[in-house]
């Protein structure tokens, strides 16, 4: 899913647009109908014979960044990374929780502010974690905009995550009332499936610095070897898995064969 929005962001460079306000919530799906149907469905409404297509939507606060907008970021010459043109756009608009530091605290910005927040939707989507959950206006600010705080991306081993979640059961997760203590546990769950590259990527899409991110189209680049990498692993734990259970039947036919001979 992911794969084709970013695709479609690489798509709006050339138009350069500001979107403002990526979040899950402006994430949808539009179902296609294939040409024919297959299925045999008694209505329209009961056909499975679709595609899901995912569409971002509610371009509201989308801004074009016209050369009159032009406005160096106060930062920006500090001897650092060169910098893409910024602009002097509307400062705090969108969803908290997604907003680049730049467009939080009033510096001018450009598209590399849609990578921040494609970051934070990617790590909430990857995670299945809300991030930054509970904090205050002035926390979210004081430790994520201007501290660079971020959510634990430590990939853990299978054994260490086995022996740290054996002890919880089912209903003492379920019926728990602390959020920190849910939320760490099914991160904890899910990075244990990460491929590298995909720490990689979220790492670079919500860095502090603008000039560190990279591009829409680097972004594209950076997901595709994420999900080759998470197929690989996927199809070599499917074939070792076939293998095993290939020797075992092995096994157990030569186990039965020499049983039926020591009967004769």
């Amino acid at each position: 899913m992911l794969d084709l929005l970013f695709r479609d962001f690489g798509s709006l460079d050339s138009l350069f647009l500001s979107i403002q306000d990526i979040k899950p919530d402006n994430i949808g799906f539009y179902r296609r109908s294939d040409p024919t149907c297959t299925c045999r469905a008694k209505s329209r409404d009961r056909c499975r014979c679709y595609t899901e297509i995912p569409k971002l939507f509610d371009f509201g606060l989308a801004k074009e960044m016209k050369p009159r907008y032009l406005k160096r970021h106060p930062s920006h010459g500090d001897g650092g990374p060169p910098s893409a043109p910024t602009y002097k756009l509307t400062a705090r608009s969108g969803s908290r929780r997604y907003m680049s530091p730049e467009v939080a605290l009033g510096h001018p910005y450009n598209e590399s502010a849609d990578v921040y927040s494609l970051g934070v939707v990617l790590y909430q989507v990857s995670s299945l974690v809300v991030p930054f959950e509970g904090y205050s206006l002035n926390r979210h600010e004081d430790e994520v905009l201007r501290g660079g705080d971020r959510p634990d991306m430590s990939i853990p081993s299978r054994r260490s995550v086995a022996s740290k979640t054996h002890q919880v059961t089912y209903d003492e997760y379920v019926d728990s009332d602390d959020p920190v203590f849910m939320a760490e546990n099914l991160a904890m769950r899910t990075r244990v499936v990460w491929p590298r590259s995909l720490k990689v990527l979220i790492d670079a899409c919500w860095h502090d610095d603008m000039r560190a991110r990279p591009d829409m189209g680097g972004a594209v680049a950076m997901l595709d070897s994420c999900i080759a990498e998470l197929r690989g692993e996927v199809s070599g734990r499917r074939a070792g898995a076939k293998k095993g259970s290939a020797k075992k039947a092995q096994g157990m036919t030569q186990r039965t064969s020499h049983s039926m001979t020591s009967d004769e």
